[in-house]
């Protein structure tokens, strides 16, 4: 048993690497419930399943939960099996992730380009408050969703950065 404070050698620490190459590490099959590689029966899920009927996380627990899977990159099957029991339906029932038309077209190529020739001609800056920095929004002088012919139109678009927008739709929190 080495002493405490005893450092070992590379050359020490190489010669243990390979005496013990192969070996099984000493914690591998282990587990705290004695379950590991096993199954319940449907007997005891129903059972165990019976139990867990109503309990309910606390808010805190809730929320530590929460904050573990943000960022959290879902596969499209996973996102597909969140959404069918959010919606409560079935394999066959589910039709679809649905977008909204708004949402459709924001997504076009033609809406890009328009943004990007709002942001070209106003030289990337803001043109209520002069930011050039930051999160910059183009937004539409005549309303998007009532004048659907000018969605389009760069004459229609204006600059806008973040603050300055929410300010426009007063949608800034007090």
């Amino acid at each position: 048993m080495p002493k405490i404070g005893y450092k070992p050698t590379p050359e020490h620490r190489n010669n243990l690497s390979v005496a013990h190459k192969g070996q099984m590490a000493w914690n591998k099959g282990t587990s705290k419930s004695g379950m590991l590689g096993k199954r319940h029966n449907k007997g005891t899920i129903e059972l165990m399943s019976k139990k867990a009927m109503g309990r309910t996380h606390t808010l805190e627990a809730r929320k530590k939960m929460s904050k573990s899977k943000t960022g959290t990159k879902f596969s499209y099957d996973t996102k597909k099996k969140m959404s069918m029991a959010q919606l409560n339906v079935s394999e066959e029932e589910w039709d679809g992730f649905k977008y909204t038309e708004n949402k459709k077209f924001r997504k076009t190529h033609q809406y890009k380009y328009w943004r990007w020739e709002v942001f070209l001609r106003d030289i990337y800056t803001c043109q209520d408050c002069g930011e050039t920095s930051g999160i910059l929004n183009a937004h539409h002088i005549k309303s998007f969703a009532k004048y659907p012919k000018l969605r389009l139109n760069i004459n229609n678009g204006i600059t806008l950065c973040h603050k300055c927008h929410m300010e426009l739709h007063r949608l800034v929190k007090k």
